[in-house]
């Protein structure tokens, strides 16, 4: 045996009895201890590396109204462009591999059923069915612009709705895993008419499970909801008022034994156009301001048409990082989190600083 290799062997077999031959586990164990440090110091940080995470994807910022209170200041003069569905499929088909991700989906816009308009006619139904075939729970936001008599895609866009809700009927437990979000409120012009219209459709459609459709309003726009049921009522619907095992005090309206609608309200936060607006509230730290409500703590990745990826709702600053590379091609979802961590610990830092040093600029 050459000298250096009998040397070499026998200071194997030395850091092998100190316990430090595996390089791997020693790495592994720095990297442990570094995380863990940092972690202790920027909390945020900790909770986007180890809280379950959903994923949200503003598929455009497309849409036919131009509201004053849009957080996202979207409309039709905006790009006709979405995020491609091989994207979108892609990240799913990322996360469902991944114990962190929550199993949950929302697709919003700008619009996202301007797409059978813009774009693809196909483009939703895809989306609908790669979320739901993997089994997560799917929310789509729309402002029901679209839901009209009078509109040459209203019918296809309820069969299309009908259809996904058939084929992935849950069974004994009759409440679709699809639910539909409605804006009601008093920035979108008819909306008590087209969500009446949109509701009344998809209740008639032939489909064998309920569909869950949550109208989401602010607080001041919450008596829009009582006159949203008047509607219905008006408009020749059978309307059931049922309050629901679990479901606290929150109540559900069954629309002709099909559809299942409940009513939340919200502040009105500024940003976007809603900057200019009296009525509208101030977010403080709004970069921090990334978990979901619910009694589960989940963090929100958000996904827009425009190559971010965001941690939470639409109010200004953002934990963020991109998710196209350089050449405008899709990264991997795990260097994203990586990113959206360093970016975490960025904003704890910087906010450490700020408090630290008075009269530091925001």
């Amino acid at each position: 045996m050459p000298v250096f290799l009998y040397k070499f062997y026998f200071f194997d077999k030395y850091i092998d009895k100190c316990g430090f031959c595996d390089i791997h586990r020693s790495m592994s164990m720095i990297k442990d201890f570094y995380e863990d440090t940092m972690d202790k110091i920027c909390i945020s940080r900790e909770y986007v590396r180890k809280l379950p995470y959903i994923m949200g994807f503003k598929t455009t910022h497309w849409c036919w109204y131009s509201c004053a209170h849009c957080l996202e200041s979207c409309g039709p003069n905006m790009p006709k462009e979405y995020i491609p569905a091989d994207v979108i499929k892609g990240y799913i088909n990322q996360a469902i591999k991944d114990p962190k991700f929550g199993k949950e989906l929302i697709f919003t816009g700008g619009e996202i059923f301007s797409a059978y308009y813009n774009h693809d006619t196909k483009y939703v139904k895809e989306l609908l069915d790669c979320g739901l075939s993997h089994g997560c729970g799917v929310d789509i936001k729309t402002n029901a612009g679209w839901a009209t008599k009078t509109n040459k895609y209203r019918e296809q866009i309820i069969c299309d709705l009908a259809d996904v809700l058939t084929r992935y009927s849950p069974g004994k437990i009759n409440v679709s895993p699809l639910q539909i979000s409605l804006s009601l409120d008093r920035y979108h012009a008819d909306c008590i008419n087209k969500n009446a219209q949109l509701i009344s459709d998809l209740s008639r459609a032939q489909s064998n499970s309920t569909c869950m459709i949550h109208i989401s309003t602010f607080d001041k726009d919450m008596p829009m909801f009582a006159e949203l049921i008047k509607k219905l009522n008006k408009d020749g619907n059978r309307i059931t008022e049922l309050e629901l095992v679990g479901g606290g005090n929150q109540i559900f309206y069954a629309i002709n034994d099909r559809v299942l609608v409940y009513c939340s309200s919200a502040q009105l936060n500024k940003h976007g156009r809603a900057n200019n607006l009296e009525d509208a509230v101030p977010v403080e730290m709004p970069q921090f301001k990334f978990l979901t409500r619910d009694k589960r703590p989940q963090i929100i990745m958000a996904f827009d048409s425009f190559g971010n990826v965001m941690l939470g709702e639409n109010t200004g600053r953002k934990i963020h990082a991109p998710w196209r590379d350089r050449n405008k091609n899709p990264r991997d979802l795990p260097a994203i989190r990586r990113d959206l961590v360093r970016s975490a610990q960025y904003e704890d830092l910087r906010l450490y600083i700020r408090n630290l040093i008075p009269g530091l600029s925001k």
